[in-house]
């Protein structure tokens, strides 16, 4: 159950940085529009594949 954690903080820490450069990115031609809409499709990808992946890996464990 520990090493669970360990990797569902290890997944937190990566979103959390990939946001971090998302927002940072400067171009003039890149509107807040874009970086949210850009942000909410890398979440809506992401987010179930990891959860796939930690119930996977919670079931081989088990």
């Amino acid at each position: 159950m520990t090493i669970l954690l360990i990797i569902a903080l290890l997944i937190c820490v990566v979103g959390l940085y990939f946001t971090i450069i998302a927002g940072k990115r400067t171009d003039s031609g890149y509107s807040n529009q874009t970086a949210t809409k850009n942000m909410t499709w890398m979440y809506a990808i992401v987010l179930p594949v990891l959860c796939a992946f930690l119930a996977l890996f919670y079931y081989l464990l088990v």
